[in-house]
């Protein structure tokens, strides 16, 4: 689904961007995964090439010792008393 990201006004035109993503075919030619909301019209296209999700290394345990669980963890809070 495209998404409508901003509309401003700049002099009497409105000008709205959407996100869209589609693969180029070939240099010339660019396939959009769905239909753009308009039929016509000048536009600008700014192509932004998606990269994998790059996820920081993790080493297990880093946070030992920084985190600590309450002995009472568990125990029914006061302010639910007249819940329970």
């Amino acid at each position: 689904m495209s998404r409508c990201i901003y509309c401003m006004e700049r002099g009497n035109a409105m000008n709205t961007a959407y996100i869209v993503t589609g693969n180029i075919k070939n240099r010339d030619t660019i396939k959009l995964d769905e239909p753009v909301p308009f039929d016509d019209g000048e536009i600008r296209i700014v192509i932004e090439r998606q990269q994998g999700l790059k996820r920081p290394d993790r080493k297990p345990g880093s946070w030992k010792d920084r985190i600590r669980v309450a002995d009472d963890f568990d125990s029914p809070l006061e302010d639910f008393k007249d819940y329970m």
